[in-house]
């Protein structure tokens, strides 16, 4: 694997992408001060999105508020509306615990 970052005063800060050897993402997001922060997303090789998370100095904290979790299933959105398949174990959980219906959630980007 290889990484491409951003450094500023010395500090990783900026975007940051994660490649496979393949060449294919692994993990795409954004560091502060050489920490996670923000949404973070996560690729199986085959491109298929594995998880996202919403990290905050390098803590994944999608579930400290239901902002944070609609947050995430956004960004599943938007992933989606772009062509990018998400595994349906990122949001189908998430759907659940904000009582929201995971089918029509679906049906939402199809």
């Amino acid at each position: 694997m290889y990484k491409l970052t951003t450094f500023k005063d010395g500090k990783i800060t900026g975007p940051f992408k994660t490649y496979y050897d393949s060449g294919s993402f692994y993990r795409v997001g954004t560091y502060i001060n050489f920490k996670y922060d923000g949404i973070v997303i996560q690729y199986f090789e085959d491109g298929v999105i594995s998880d996202i998370e919403y990290q905050k100095e390098n803590i994944n904290i999608t579930r400290e508020s239901e902002e944070n979790m609609k947050k995430v299933l956004k960004e599943v959105e938007n992933q989606r509306k772009n062509g990018v398949d998400v595994s349906p174990l990122v949001y189908m959980n998430l759907c659940k615990e904000l009582g929201i219906d995971a089918t029509e959630f679906e049906k939402s980007f199809r």
